[in-house]
């Protein structure tokens, strides 16, 4: 993933997609939204955040109803760069699947589940 996104010229690092794309399906969200999302620490998503807005891909506004609370979203660009990264995560999740059978892909899926739940647990 990470080659891929230097060869089509996105300035994001690999964990800074993932946050991108993360606040891109979500809309306007808070950084504690992405922290529950991603299971990463409040410290570790907040340097993700404020080097994307470092780079215009997002903006945050300040939440009206509370003054310490920021809404997080997309700039154009930063649609633009979700847009891009979409694409090279679909493209890169079918070469991983091309050769895979229905019943493959289906039980690929089931183990990937049961371990994400068994990481949840612990």
């Amino acid at each position: 993933m990470s080659e891929r996104l230097h060869e089509q010229g996105i300035p994001c690092s690999f964990f800074q997609s993932i946050v991108l794309l993360q606040i891109g399906q979500h809309q306007p969200c808070t950084a504690h939204t992405i922290v529950e999302i991603t299971g990463k620490d409040k410290a570790q998503i907040t340097r993700l955040i404020n080097e994307l807005v470092k780079i215009d891909l997002l903006e945050r506004q300040q939440n009206p109803n509370d003054k310490r609370q920021f809404w997080l979203s997309l700039t154009p660009l930063g649609f633009a760069t979700f847009t891009q990264i979409s694409d090279i995560r679909q493209a890169l999740s079918q070469q991983a699947l091309n050769h895979l059978t229905q019943e493959e892909q289906s039980l690929a899926t089931e183990v990937i589940i049961s371990m994400s739940n068994n990481l949840k647990s612990v």
